[in-house]
């Protein structure tokens, strides 16, 4: 059992959090993370600061399967949403139409860095610049197939690696080459209904055992939906 440090549970600042990705999970990451961080200032925590990374725009395929409109056709994901969730909760969220780079986790420092990208060379990027820089902060890495997906929390603590990352982990992962998706019927071919919804639900439940019940039961959540399986280490 871990537990997380007293700056995460006991603030002298709104927690720092970056968000990087806002499709199928990342999207509905956002909303909740802004839901979760409601509650915690009813708790008496000052609450987090979010920064939402993402440079696709709204496509027709997106509508119903995350968290979009017909009205949001052609906007950006990250600015559609920061908008959306900032009038409703009187957030402050910053959204940048773009993906992160290593000068902007050099320069907000996040205490809490979450990506939710199909993109391998950038978790590659984000792993070669976690084990040269010098912060503390957690990183939370979700990734899924058709059916299945992971959630991964690496814990970096005074220049050390605690925990590994999802590239210590899958070394070989590769980016897939194949097309998108245009259609929601090919998108659902890809991808369940379901897993984004479920591996979005499961990142929360990090965040949540963090902040609301004080500690780090595992750092790795593997999750089937065929057949249901869970199994974190």
């Amino acid at each position: 059992m871990l537990y997380p440090s007293n700056r995460l549970i006991n603030p002298n600042h709104k927690t720092k959090i970056v968000l990087v990705g806002c499709g199928g999970t990342g999207s509905r990451v956002l909303v909740e993370l802004s839901a979760l961080s409601q509650n915690l200032v009813e708790m008496e925590h000052l609450g987090f600061e979010i920064t939402v990374f993402d440079n696709d725009r709204v496509e027709q395929h997106n509508i119903g399967r995350q968290m979009f409109y017909q009205s949001d056709l052609g906007e950006y994901k990250s600015v559609v949403l920061a908008t959306r969730i900032n009038r409703s909760y009187g957030d402050n969220i910053k959204a940048y139409k773009r993906l992160a780079y290593e000068e902007d986790i050099l320069e907000i420092s996040p205490d809490i860095l979450i990506t939710c990208v199909d993109n391998v060379s950038f978790r590659k990027k984000m792993h070669k610049f976690i084990n040269k820089v010098n912060q503390n902060f957690i990183w939370i890495d979700t990734g899924n197939d058709k059916n299945s997906g992971q959630v991964i929390m690496s814990i970096i603590k005074d220049d050390e690696l605690i925990t590994p990352t999802c590239v210590d982990l899958f070394p070989d992962m590769e980016d897939n080459e194949a097309t998108p998706s245009c259609s929601t019927r090919e998108a659902l071919k890809k991808q369940s209904f379901m897993i984004n919804k479920f591996i979005a639900n499961f990142t929360i439940q990090f965040l949540t055992n963090i902040f609301i019940d004080y500690q780090i039961p595992y750092t790795q959540l593997y999750f089937n939906s065929n057949p249901f399986k869970i199994k974190t280490k």
